[in-house]
C-alpha cells in the first residue's frame, strides 16, 4: 500500500509540474501566438512581413491582403514539438479599388501523456483558437496598409488546481501593417513583373489581457506584442527563373526581465523555376536560439501544394493553397 502510494503521489508531483510549465510558457503571455502556421512562409524562417501576399498576410503583416490575386484560399496542417498540432485555414477576397477582405482561422492544439509505473496512462489536451478578420487597401500603386482583428478563446491549464484540469480564456487582439513594393525597379535582373525592393512592418497582438474565469478561480494572461519589420530583394524574374531574397527583425515586447532575450533576425530565400517548381530556404538569429528551415511547393495550375520542415523543432508543415 505505501508503495502504491508513493507512485501514486509520484506520478501527482509530475503531472502537476507539467501543469505549472504549460501554463508559465502557454498561458502567462499567450505565446502560442507567436507560432507560425503557414507552410510556404514558415519556410522562409519567417522573413515574410515585406513579401506577403496570400491568407498569411493575416498572420504576419495585415497589409499583404491588398496583393493578393482576386481570390484565393489556403488550408494548412502543421505539427509542433512532436506533441502538438497547429491547423489555419482561411480565404481573401481583393475587390479592386475598394481594398480587400479576408478571414482566417487558427487552431493550436496541445497534447501531453503521462504515463506512471503501475497506472494507466494519463492523456489531457488544450486547444487554442482565434478567428481573424482583415482589411487592407492600396492608398497608392505602391503603398498599402491593412488592418485585422481577432476574436481569440482558449481552453488551457488551470494553474491554479492541481492535476489536468482547464479553465476557458477569451480576449482579442488587432494588428496593423504597411507594405510598399516596387522601390528601385531597376535592381531586379529580368522583366520586373515584381520589381526591386519591398518594404513591410506591422505591429501585432495589440490587445487587453486575456481572461480566464471558471466557477472557482480566475485570472488575466497577457499578450506578447510583436514589431516585425521587414524587407525584400527581388533579385531575378525570368520565365523560367526567379528569385527573392528577404529579411525581418522581429521584436516581442513580454513586459518581463527576459525582453532583451525578444528580438530575432531572419533571412529568407525564395527560388522559383519554370513556374512550377518553388524552393525556400530561412535562417533564424536570436540570442537563445538559432535554426534552419527549409521548404518546396509545386504548382497544379491554380493548386499549390507546400511542405516546411523545422528540424530544430520537430516541426512539419503540409499546406494548400488555391488562387483565381
Amino acid at each position: 500500500m505505501n508503495v502504491s502510494l508513493s507512485h501514486k503521489n509520484r506520478l501527482k508531483t509530475k503531472l502537476t509540474l507539467i501543469i505549472i510549465i504549460l501554463s508559465t510558457y502557454l498561458s502567462a503571455y499567450e505565446s502560442w501566438l507567436l507560432i507560425n502556421p503557414e507552410a510556404r512562409y514558415a519556410a522562409l524562417a519567417g522573413a515574410a512581413t515585406a513579401i506577403v501576399n496570400d491568407v498569411a498576410a493575416l498572420y504576419y503583416n495585415p497589409a499583404g491582403l491588398a496583393n493578393c490575386n482576386e481570390l484565393s484560399a489556403v488550408g494548412n496542417y502543421g505539427t509542433w514539438l512532436g506533441n502538438s498540432e497547429i491547423y489555419y485555414a482561411g480565404a481573401v477576397r481583393n475587390l479592386k479599388q475598394r481594398g480587400s477582405l479576408g478571414t482566417s482561422l487558427y487552431l493550436y492544439n496541445l497534447d501531453a501523456r503521462l504515463t506512471g509505473d503501475e497506472f494507466s496512462p494519463t492523456d489531457f489536451s488544450y486547444n487554442y483558437i482565434y478567428v481573424c478578420g482583415g482589411y487592407a487597401y492600396n492608398l497608392t500603386a505602391r503603398i498599402a496598409v491593412g488592418v485585422s482583428l481577432k476574436i481569440i478563446y482558449t481552453n488551457a491549464p488551470n494553474p491554479s488546481i492541481e492535476g489536468a484540469q482547464s479553465i476557458n480564456g477569451k480576449g482579442f487582439s488587432s494588428d496593423v501593417g504597411i507594405q510598399i513594393k516596387n522601390l528601385l525597379p531597376f535592381l531586379t535582373i529580368g522583366k520586373n513583373h515584381q520589381s526591386g525592393f519591398s518594404f513591410g512592418a506591422a505591429f501585432c497582438n495589440l490587445g487587453p489581457a486575456i481572461k480566464y474565469r471558471d466557477d472557482f478561480s480566475s485570472y488575466k494572461s497577457k499578450l506578447v506584442r510583436r514589431l516585425r519589420i521587414g524587407s525584400a530583394w527581388h533579385l531575378l524574374d525570368y520565365d523560367f527563373i526567379g528569385a527573392t531574397i528577404s529579411y525581418d527583425f522581429v521584436k516581442n515586447y513580454y513586459e518581463s526581465a527576459l525582453a532583451d532575450q525578444s528580438e530575432s533576425n531572419s533571412i529568407g530565400c525564395a527560388i522559383r523555376l519554370f513556374n512550377l517548381l518553388f524552393i525556400h530556404g530561412g535562417q533564424h538569429y536570436s540570442a537563445d536560439e538559432d535554426y534552419l528551415t527549409w521548404g518546396v511547393a509545386y504548382d497544379l495550375d491554380k493548386f499549390r501544394i507546400s511542405y516546411c520542415r523545422y528540424p530544430t523543432q520537430k516541426g512539419n508543415f503540409f499546406g494548400v493553397s488555391y488562387a483565381f
